[in-house]
């Protein structure tokens, strides 16, 4: 919703007119641009309230126009973040149904389908988005961790490589990459990915156990 603003471009033309009027009509145009101003007040402060925080937004959006498949998308992310997994839920199906073929509702479904414990709906929904956005590293990462926890490790090895390929940058698989590699005794391998994230990222200190450990535990140290 555009909020209107009475600006001095607005109240230049104005000024200019109430001169060339009389002295009665003057004060009645000057009470008519002070009401004018609080009414344009009044108004962007209630508009303001309406957009306070995100949840709003995207709800008051969608209650003007419940065919916004951008809204119910953003607002079941902000629910999936907020762990309110089934509102999520709610918000991606009809996001699907209005525009089934975006990869980011489909990948967005699938991260709420993998916390409820749906491995393959998720898994196919992170194909489907990928076959839209095969270029998308986020959508591999995800399709990765949802192969893992399914027991796929080759495949999710795969995905992670797929993923660093796309963005070299992407902390999160760096250490699961390294996580799979050290559970399978490629020590070497997996040292060289937790060091990777902490230079990316200087504050994981995740990556910064996990190296530790790795370390540790290489027979180089021995």
């Amino acid at each position: 919703t555009e909020i209107y603003t009475l600006s001095l471009h607005d109240a230049l033309p104005i000024s200019l007119l109430l001169k060339r009027l009389r002295s009665w009509q003057r004060w009645t145009g000057y009470t008519f641009c002070v009401l004018l101003l609080i009414a344009f007040s009044v108004r962007s402060y209630f508009q303001s309230e309406i957009y306070r925080d995100i949840e709003t937004v995207w709800q008051t959006t969608i209650r003007n126009n419940p065919t916004a498949w951008m809204a119910h998308n953003n607002l079941g992310a902000f629910f999936l973040k907020k762990g309110r997994v089934d509102d999520a839920l709610d918000h991606f199906t009809k996001a699907i149904e209005i525009k089934p073929d975006e990869a980011s509702v489909l990948d967005n479904l699938g991260s709420a389908l993998l916390q409820k414990g749906n491995l393959d709906e998720a898994i196919v929904l992170y194909q489907k988005a990928l076959e839209l956005k095969p270029a998308q590293a986020s959508i591999h990462y995800n399709l990765a961790n949802a192969l893992l926890a399914r027991g796929e490790v080759d495949h999710a090895v795969a995905e992670y490589e797929s993923t660093l390929a796309l963005n070299p940058n992407h902390t999160d698989a760096q250490n699961n990459l390294g996580a799979v590699l050290f559970q399978q005794g490629k020590v070497e391998q997996a040292i060289d990915h937790y060091q990777k994230a902490p230079e990316v990222n200087p504050q994981d200190v995740r990556a910064e156990a996990n190296l530790a450990w790795a370390l540790a535990t290489s027979p180089q140290s021995a």
